[in-house]
């Protein structure tokens, strides 16, 4: 707890040797919400013996407001040459624009369940977000790409299990 909201803080460490023949590997993703199958960002094939990776994050829920941000690295072993670092993340702040309150249980957000759901004498809940992505694959001899992202978000929750949202995202990429 600080002071009325809660605070969350987390990190991860991963390690691992690849264990196949083909000792390579790459780094892509889709940009945004992922509609596409096509991936601006993308590293190509490049040869390494296995990963390290770290990540932090980091969370504020109080009543209706909320702020999250999260970052990980990925550090491929490449052997004999220098091992490139990756790195992306999301910083996001959001706000229930009715009188009902973000949701945190147990580690984790919760479902947003209205306090005057539609058919019930309300509308639901309506929530408005703004969000920051990175994404960062080129690093020394390995160039592939710099994706960022603005985006905001209306979502509306009529009921505890439907979610209706809207989307806007502007996509800035470099080096792809």
């Amino acid at each position: 707890k600080l002071g009325a909201g809660q605070l969350h803080l987390g990190g991860s460490f991963h390690a691992r040797d690849f264990n196949d023949s083909s000792a390579t590997t790459r780094y892509r993703a889709r940009p945004f919400v992922h509609t596409t199958d096509a991936r601006l960002v993308n590293t190509g094939n490049f040869a390494a013996t296995g990963v390290t990776g770290y990540g932090l994050e980091l969370a504020y829920v109080n009543g209706r407001f909320h702020a999250t941000a999260e970052s990980s690295w990925m550090k491929p072993k490449r052997p004999g040459l220098a091992d490139p670092t990756f790195n992306g993340g999301y910083a996001e702040l959001g706000m229930l624009l009715t009188g009902d309150k973000t949701a945190y249980k147990n580690g984790v957000y919760d479902r947003i369940r209205p306090k005057n759901p539609l058919g019930k004498g309300g509308m639901g809940a309506l929530q408005a977000n703004l969000r920051y992505d990175w994404l960062d694959l080129s690093d020394g001899a390995i160039v592939g790409g710099r994706q960022q992202v603005v985006g905001a978000s209306l979502v509306w929750i009529p009921t505890d299990y439907v979610r209706f949202l809207i989307n806007y995202g502007h996509l800035w990429i470099d080096d792809a």
